[in-house]
């Protein structure tokens, strides 16, 4: 099993993107999206979101925050409960996938604006320097992987298949990254939009201490869900 110890470097590429317009002395915004990439995959998350796509992300952010300790817990009663062949953690990651569904039935696709706008862009990360990668998943392709994902955790909790903890560990460590995308939109994007929307006026100052808050938050969460995982099971 992996070290807790072991030490990772945050080499993420994050960037948000906002479309935007002005009509009659009045700023608005028209479009914003989400994109992080990693160095250790071929795809990336792109999400292209507006103000209404919070009750989505806001409920697969409180997902992810579970699935350390339900994960976790699964596998500790999985290979503790060999006598009692009934008992096999699977009922815990169930219920995890049946709040997921709920979501995944919620996404609604946001069409991104064509013409007659303006981009901001912002990184969030020192790492802007890797190659845009062929895949993007949208936050449909996301929630819809981590079902399947998870789906399949647990055959193999069923199986009492030894890859339970790697795979499990995988799972978390994608979480890790759609918990930064979440943070993303609720801390800095969807606040622009309410703000933005509310006063019609696109404050620099504003945006750039959103932004900070978002970086500070992204650098002490790094892997934190993983990290959390590890320790439930190990300990």
């Amino acid at each position: 099993m992996e070290s807790l110890t072991e030490e990772n470097e945050d080499t993420r590429k994050i960037v948000v993107e906002f479309q935007h317009a002005e009509s009659i002395n009045r700023f608005r915004l028209v479009g914003s999206n989400i994109s992080l990439r990693t160095t250790e995959c071929d795809h990336c998350f792109k999400w292209v979101v507006d103000r209404d796509s919070f009750e989505v992300i806001h409920g697969l952010y409180r997902i992810v925050l579970m699935l350390p300790q339900k994960l976790g817990t699964a596998i500790i009663i999985n290979l503790q409960d060999y006598q009692d062949r009934e008992e096999d953690g699977t009922y815990l990651v169930c219920l995890v996938i049946e709040l997921l569904k709920t979501y995944l039935d919620m996404v609604k696709e946001v069409n991104p604006p064509r013409f007659g706008f303006d981009v901001s862009r912002f990184c969030l990360s020192d790492h802007f320097d890797h190659l845009d990668p062929m895949i993007e998943q949208d936050l449909g392709d996301v929630i819809a992987c981590l079902y399947s994902r998870l789906e399949a955790f647990v055959s193999l909790l069923k199986d009492r298949s030894d890859q339970i903890f790697p795979i499990g560990k995988s799972i978390c460590r994608m979480a890790d990254n759609i918990k930064t995308m979440c943070h993303v939109y609720i801390e800095f994007v969807h606040q622009l939009w309410v703000k933005i929307g509310r006063s019609g006026v696109l404050d620099l100052e504003e945006v750039q201490l959103y932004r900070a808050r978002a970086i500070n938050q992204i650098v002490s969460s790094f892997e934190c869900l993983s990290k959390e995982f590890s320790t439930n099971v190990l300990e």
